[in-house]
């Protein structure tokens, strides 16, 4: 380097070699909130009148010009209104909580999540989503009371099968904020004290019974039982319920472990190899499987194992999930048309806001048999 010249790694150096770093220039207010105050001193008006035309819907007594400069002074500040203020003079927040008592290890609960989404967006609410990732009861309470403390307007709550998923939640919210049910059927004063949704199960099993039984099947296997939440036998379709529908009480097989996609695997691969290992004249000729997330699995495993489906053996599912269509062979299953339970359950929220005092209502929604490839007729 010649004598006399500088050399800068940043910043500005002098002839000395000296490097001096530039001055950082700090924002005035940096990272912190535009107030009403703000936009009332941009605008040239007084704080009222910003609130009054923001929060408070009653532009009507102010010429169009004030509200002009009001609505330039938010488009130039990046002005957002305050959610807590618009809460306290509308009486309400407008969000309402979306609580999953499963969680998405099944995409059929995300399907739910989405489809909540869009129609309480298009009620004019904005959706407060959580989720029960374990079925405990401390922990589901702490979770309904942060909705409380967040000021929901009103709660989805689902699948609901069981007493012990809603008695808790009405003692939270102490009959401040409506609940409303969708999923199973819950028999008994807990049923019948809150707005509900509820698919017709025993029904989809009967539809799917019937199925097979037209199809000349009479060995039925069901996967997998729920686990029971309560003892109430009343409200868990276990092995008892199973067994009277048809199915072979040696074939019911229980839900283990944590109920993603590995554990269902894995237990389809155990039904795979009980099958293959079971005499012939004791094998069942069907199976229906609790939704569609663990019938894929089972076709995945049976087809590793050299079980041709439907040919040896028949697969029916549950859920109707997108994929299901597109699997091969395509799975035979029953559309709950989820669709229609979550309209349903968000037309009940509104009126239950609407009217708090009216008789408590429950609608019933009727599932779907799809047929498709994984089911055909027996051929001993």
């Amino acid at each position: 380097m010649a004598e006399g010249s500088t050399k800068s790694i940043s910043g500005v150096s002098d002839q000395s070699g000296t490097v001096s770093k530039p001055a950082l220039r700090r924002p005035a207010r940096a990272f912190s909130r535009v107030t009403l105050g703000d936009v009332a001193l941009h605008a040239g008006v007084g704080k009222t009148t910003v609130s009054d035309i923001l929060n408070r819907n009653v532009t009507g007594k102010y010429p169009t010009e004030t509200r002009g400069r009001v609505q330039r002074a938010v488009d130039e500040l990046g002005y957002l209104p305050s959610r807590a203020a618009q809460q306290l003079v509308k009486g309400r927040s407008g969000q309402v909580g979306l609580f999953l008592t499963r969680d998405f290890s099944n995409p059929f609960f995300a399907r739910v999540a989405h489809l909540a989404q869009q129609a309480l967006a298009k009620a004019n609410f904005r959706m407060q989503l959580t989720i029960s990732t374990r079925p405990n009861p401390d922990d589901e309470a702490e979770l309904i009371r942060q909705l409380r403390i967040d000021g929901v307007d009103a709660v989805l709550v689902g699948p609901v099968y069981e007493p012990i998923d809603i008695e808790q939640h009405q003692a939270i919210f102490r009959g401040q904020v409506p609940i409303v049910t969708f999923g199973g059927e819950i028999s008994g004063p807990v049923g019948r004290s809150v707005d509900s949704v509820v698919l017709n199960a025993d029904g989809a099993i009967d539809f799917a019974v019937a199925h097979l039984r037209e199809l000349g099947h009479s060995r039925l296997a069901y996967v997998f039982a729920p686990p029971q939440r309560s003892q109430d036998e009343r409200t868990s379709p276990v092995a008892p319920r199973l067994t009277r529908a048809g199915f072979d009480p040696n074939w019911i097989v229980h839900h283990a472990d944590s109920g993603d996609y590995d554990d269902f695997r894995r237990q389809a691969d155990l039904f795979s190899r009980k099958w293959l290992s079971t005499q012939a004249d004791l094998r069942p000729t069907a199976v229906v499987c609790l939704n569609d997330q663990i019938a894929l699995c089972l076709l995945a495993s049976l087809e590793e194992m050299g079980v041709r489906v439907p040919t040896d053996l028949s697969v029916v599912g549950c859920d109707n999930l997108p994929g299901s269509a597109h699997f091969r062979p395509s799975l035979t299953t029953l559309d709950n048309h989820v669709d229609r339970m979550i309209d349903a359950a968000v037309e009940l929220l509104q009126n239950r806001l609407s009217h708090p005092d009216s008789r408590i209502e429950r609608r019933v929604i009727q599932p779907e048999l799809i047929r498709r490839r994984s089911s055909a007729s027996y051929n001993p």
